[in-house]
């Protein structure tokens, strides 16, 4: 929930929300409770994300619309990588480019890379 409480899973329902995987300690559901909050206030973010996990002290998400893997890192600057991997996106879906990327990273400071 918002307060980063877990729920027991439901047999009859299946919410639409996001996935959390991986374990939940403190550092990682510090860092977890903004990240939601920030993408349910942007609607096209709301209605992309599909996973999020925490690995090697980074935050990583899985987006519906786009094969790759987007590394978001810590949660400094937030707001600015969160806007640049919108531009991202919208620059993926209007190229007319065939490059696939696996990975794109966020987590340097003005700068999205792309493996």
């Amino acid at each position: 929930d918002k307060f980063g409480t877990k729920l027991p899973l439901s047999e009859s329902c299946q919410p639409k929300v996001p996935t959390y995987v991986g374990e939940l300690n403190e550092i990682s559901k510090k860092g977890l409770l903004p990240l939601i909050n920030f993408f349910n206030q942007d609607p096209f973010l709301k209605s992309e994300l599909i996973k999020i996990y925490y690995k090697s002290d980074n935050f990583y998400l899985t987006l519906k619309s786009y094969d790759f893997e987007v590394e978001i890192g810590d949660m400094t600057q937030l707001q600015n990588k969160l806007q640049r991997l919108k531009i991202f996106c919208a620059y993926q879906m209007n190229s007319k480019l065939e490059k696939k990327f696996k990975l794109i990273s966020l987590k340097f400071k003005n700068q999205i890379v792309g493996s």
